[in-house]
């Protein structure tokens, strides 16, 4: 079972050898190893070619192959531990001005187990980031320290959050608080996800206005920390999420993708075959059991690929799946939409099953109608002490209302409200939309002013 994959670009500049050495490095150097440097390098081979070597429950495998546009090496180490055995594949990928590494880890039990196994992440990609170094994932630099935004970075931000096709991995963005103390420890989650997602930390929280409407209202605000992925196919919000969370969605999610075809251990045992039969033609030779041998192995790794795409194939169609329960609120037992989601955007996380849910609790219904709504609500729970919280906030905030001054302004915009000044009034708009305004007097002596515009907000907005 696959509980590990990443992949990414190291220095183009390194070599195939270097690569190696430092898998050399990290299965020798490992303290759950006992095969050595020396046990390695006795036959491992300098051209073409494949070494093997396994010691008490231990095994490794060396493949090294060429073809016209590109060259490739790669390592496959397992170890046994009790009635399990973990495999490592390693693969590096040169091609003239480009090379990339992908790392997978599996695990197969002998038996049964109550609970799936997860994979953590292999040391060998922080050996790899300190000895060889990385390279450039398109915009952003493969790195174990977060990228911090300047005001001024607002195309790069949009980029990312729409889906830049340039580069590999996922984008962890972690927005910015009104008191500008990160919801995360950045530098923690920078290095438990380097070699597995870029972090880039928002400059301010008039950054997220500015890039809203360009983004089409996807991005994470206020403290969120939002995952956005190259093709923009999948995105996924944390708010008040530990570091391990965000992490292991990370990591859950990088296990959907697909490796580059070229950068794989499969396609390094196909290629080797290849090779072996063809050195077998070009000798005459009829010896059968080899020809039989090398098309033996082309078969595994062929039928490894295919168990790969089939995989593959089932995670997409859960992905349809749930890209289908998004898109519609409710969904039979047929799979057939009761409800299709329309064209209105949230301004904030869950706005539209608050709204609905609210609106179904306070109909008054009896019989069988009753009964269909209440079951309907009770299979949507949505927890709303998020919500709760923030209707205690602006009540708080605004009951002692007077006069618009910098506080109150910043409290508004951070309720997702963009404010406008009057000749006598300000004009706050909801997520920007004229359609959604809330008119606030300049100054008032009215000691219930405060809290009729708190309850005006919380009554149009914000349903509990």
């Amino acid at each position: 079972m696959l509980v590990f994959n990443t992949h990414f670009p190291i220095d183009s500049c390194a070599t195939l050898e270097q690569l190696t050495d430092v898998v050399i490095k990290w299965v020798a150097g490992s303290p759950h190893s006992q095969i050595t440097d020396t046990d390695i390098r006795k036959k491992l081979p300098q051209n073409e070619g494949k070494w093997m070597f396994s010691k008490n429950k231990e095994a490794i495998c060396f493949r090294k192959e060429r073809v016209a546009d590109y060259s490739t090496v790669g390592a496959q180490y397992s170890r046994r531990e009790n009635s399990t055995t973990w495999t490592t594949e390693i693969a590096g990928t040169k091609w003239e001005s480009r090379f990339i590494v992908s790392i997978r880890n599996f695990y197969e039990a002998d038996r049964p187990s109550k609970k799936t196994l997860k994979g953590n992440k292999p040391h060998i990609i922080k050996t790899i980031l300190e000895d060889i170094g990385a390279e450039r994932d398109g915009i952003l630099q493969i790195q174990n320290v977060a990228h911090y935004l300047s005001d001024s970075d607002t195309d790069i931000a949009v980029r990312l959050i729409n889906g830049d096709n340039s580069i590999l991995l996922p984008v962890v963005y972690v927005s910015a608080k009104q008191d500008g103390v990160p919801s995360a420890s950045i530098s923690r989650l920078a290095r438990k996800l380097s070699g597995m997602a870029h972090i880039v930390v928002e400059p301010s929280r008039d950054f997220s206005f500015k890039i809203k409407d360009r983004v089409g209202y996807r991005n994470a605000y206020d403290g969120v920390i939002g995952i956005y992925w190259p093709d923009s196919s999948y995105q996924k919000l944390f708010s008040g999420s530990s570091d391990k969370e965000i992490y292991d969605s990370v990591r859950d999610s990088l296990n959907e993708v697909r490796t580059y075809s070229e950068c794989s251990w499969r396609n390094i045992e196909d290629l080797s075959a290849r090779r072996e039969r063809n050195q077998l033609k070009e000798k005459g030779s009829t010896d059968l059991e080899e020809y039989i041998k090398t098309f033996d192995t082309q078969l595994e790794a062929k039928d490894g690929k295919l168990n790969e795409l089939e995989r593959e194939n089932d995670l997409l169609k859960d992905k349809l799946r749930k890209e289908k329960e998004k898109q519609h609120l409710i969904i039979n037992k047929q799979g057939d939409p009761l409800l299709k989601q329309g064209q209105e955007k949230e301004f904030y996380d869950n706005e539209h099953k608050f709204v609905i849910l609210y609106l179904l609790k306070n109909l008054n219904l009896s019989g069988r109608q009753k009964d269909i709504v209440c079951d309907i609500i009770k299979a949507n729970k949505l927890d709303g002490s998020e919500q709760k919280k923030k209707i205690q906030l602006i009540k708080s905030k605004l009951k002692a209302y007077r006069k618009m001054d910098k506080s109150t302004k910043t409290f508004l915009e951070t309720l997702g409200f963009t404010i406008e000044e009057g000749r006598t009034h300000y004009r706050a708009k909801f997520g920007g939309d004229d359609r959604y305004l809330v008119s606030i007097s300049k100054t008032s002596s009215d000691k219930r002013s405060g809290n009729n515009l708190a309850s005006e907000i919380v009554k149009k907005f914000f349903p509990h």
